[in-house]
C-alpha cells in the first residue's frame, strides 16, 4: 500500500495544476456542528487562503460531533485555484489517505473508500471519494472526535450552494461519515432527475414535430395513400437542416441518459456502503468512546433505514431510463428514415431539374435548326461552284458536291438513328430487369 501511495503522490506533483491566489481571495467553507446538550448549529463563513491551514486544523473539543468542509474551485483545464502548499496542507491536516491524489490529478468519477493506515511514518484517517460530472468530494473521519473532515472541488460552477443546502438537511446524522454518502445520494438523484424532466420534454417535443411516438402530433402519416390529396398536400415536411437539428438534440438526450444511468451506479454504491457499515462494525467504530459509539451506531441505523426509499427511487429511475433509451434509440432510426427520404426527394427534384435542362437544350436545337436552311442556301450561293456571272450558272464540276454531300449527310442520320436505336432498347431491358 505504501507503494502505491508513493506512486500516487509522484504523479500528483508532476500533473497536478495550481492557480495561486491572491492573499484577498476567499474560500466558502461550512461547518455543521452538534453539541452535548442536543443542540445543532450551522455556519458558512468565507476564509482567505491564508487562514484555510489554521480552519482544517482547528479541533473542537467541547462538541460531540463536527462535520468541517471548504469548496475548492477548478479550471475548465482541472487546475485549482488554490496554491499547492495550502492545497497539501490542508491534506495533511485532515490525514487524507494521498492513495486518492491519483483520483484527483486525473478528474476519476465513481465511489472509493480508503481504509486508512496508522502503522507507517504517517498516519491517515479512513478516507472518501466520490466523483461525478459537477464536482469531487473527499472526507475523513476521525472516530475519536467524531469529526468529518473534507473536501469540495467544483468541476462546474454553482454546485457547491446546492450541494451543501442538501446536506445541512442530515445535520442530526453527522456522528456517522456515511451521513456524506446520504446526502451526496438524495442531492444526485434530484439533480438528475431535473435533467431526465428536461430530457423528456426534449424527446416529446421532437416526437411531436415529427409525428412518432406515444403522442401522434402534425407530422403523423398513418393512411396515407388512402389519404385526400388536398390531405396529402398538408403533410409536414422537414428541411434537411431541420433534421440535422432533431438529430443533434437527440443525442443529447441519449448522452443525457447514459450519464445518468452511470449517476445512478454510484449513487448504488453509496448506499451500499451505508448498509454495509450498519451491517458490521468497522475498523474505526472501536476507538470510539462509549457514548460517541452510541451515537455513531444511532446517526447509522437512521440512516440505513431511510436508504430503502432512495433505493426505490434508484428502481424506478433504472425502469425508466432503460424506456427513454429505447424512446431515444427509435426516434433516432426515424430521424434517419427522414433524412434518407429527404435525400431521395432532393434527387428526384434534380432528376426533374435535369429534364427540364434537356428541354431548354431541345429548344436551343430546334432554335439552331431553324437558322440552318437560311445559312445553307447562304453558304451554297457564295460558293464559287454557282457561276452567277456566266451564261451558264453550274459548273461542271458541281456533281462532285452533291456526291460527296449527300452520302455523308446520309450517314450521319443513319450512325445517328442506330445509337438512339440501340440505347432505347438496352433501357427497355433494364426496365424490365428491375
Amino acid at each position: 500500500m505504501e507503494g502505491l501511495r508513493q506512486i500516487s503522490q509522484k504523479i500528483f506533483d508532476e500533473n497536478q495544476r495550481f492557480n495561486k491566489a491572491s492573499h484577498s481571495q476567499t474560500f466558502e467553507t461550512l461547518l455543521l456542528s452538534q453539541h452535548k446538550d442536543g443542540s445543532s448549529k450551522i455556519h458558512r463563513h468565507y476564509i482567505v487562503e491564508s487562514e484555510l491551514v489554521t480552519w482544517t486544523g482547528l479541533a473542537n473539543v467541547d462538541v460531540e460531533a463536527t462535520l468541517r468542509l471548504v469548496c475548492l474551485t477548478s479550471e475548465p483545464d482541472t487546475s485549482l485555484n488554490v496554491s499547492r502548499d495550502v492545497f497539501s496542507s490542508i491534506l495533511y491536516n485532515l490525514k487524507v489517505d494521498i492513495s486518492m491524489l491519483y483520483m484527483i490529478c486525473h478528474v476519476k468519477d465513481g465511489f472509493h473508500y480508503f481504509p486508512g493506515d496508522s502503522t507507517g511514518f504517517e498516519s491517515f484517517l479512513p478516507t472518501w471519494f466520490v466523483g461525478t460530472s459537477r464536482y469531487t468530494v473527499v472526507w475523513t473521519f476521525d472516530a475519536k472526535r467524531s469529526s468529518i473532515s473534507g473536501i469540495v472541488i467544483e468541476r462546474q460552477p454553482n454546485t457547491w450552494l446546492s450541494f451543501i443546502d442538501a446536506l445541512e438537511k442530515f445535520n442530526a446524522c453527522i456522528q456517522a461519515p456515511q451521513v456524506m454518502c446520504f446526502a451526496i445520494t438524495s442531492y444526485q438523484m434530484h439533480f438528475y432527475d431535473g435533467k431526465l424532466e428536461a430530457a423528456l420534454n426534449d424527446l416529446r417535443r421532437i416526437e411531436k414535430i415529427i409525428g412518432f411516438g406515444p403522442r401522434k402530433g402534425p407530422g403523423y402519416r398513418h393512411g396515407v395513400k388512402d389519404m385526400h390529396p388536398a390531405r396529402k398536400a398538408n403533410l409536414s415536411t422537414f428541411a434537411v437542416d431541420e433534421i440535422f437539428v432533431h438529430s443533434q438534440k437527440v443525442h443529447e438526450v441519449a448522452g443525457k441518459i447514459k450519464n445518468s444511468d452511470r449517476h445512478r451506479r454510484i449513487c448504488a454504491r453509496l448506499l451500499d456502503d451505508i448498509l454495509a457499515a450498519n451491517r458490521t462494525v468497522i475498523e474505526h467504530s472501536i476507538e470510539i468512546r462509549d457514548e460517541r459509539r452510541k451515537k455513531y451506531r444511532l446517526a447509522l441505523q437512521k440512516l440505513s433505514e431511510a436508504v430503502p426509499v432512495l433505493q426505490q427511487q434508484i428502481d424506478a429511475n433504472t425502469e425508466y431510463l432503460s424506456y427513454m433509451r429505447y424512446r431515444a434509440e427509435n426516434l433516432s432510426q426515424v430521424i434517419i428514415a427522414l433524412l434518407t427520404h429527404e435525400d431521395a426527394s432532393a434527387t428526384i427534384d434534380l432528376a426533374a431539374a435535369s429534364r427540364k435542362d434537356t428541354s431548354s437544350m431541345k429548344t436551343i436545337a430546334i432554335m439552331t435548326m431553324i437558322f440552318l436552311p437560311a445559312t445553307f442556301f447562304a453558304a451554297f450561293f457564295s460558293l464559287p461552284l454557282l457561276q452567277w456571272d456566266q451564261p451558264r450558272l453550274f459548273h461542271n464540276s458541281f456533281w462532285v458536291y452533291w456526291a460527296f454531300t449527300i452520302p455523308s449527310t446520309a450517314a450521319v442520320f443513319g450512325v445517328w438513328h442506330a445509337t438512339s436505336l440501340v440505347n432505347w432498347n438496352f433501357f427497355k431491358i433494364g426496365s424490365v430487369s428491375k
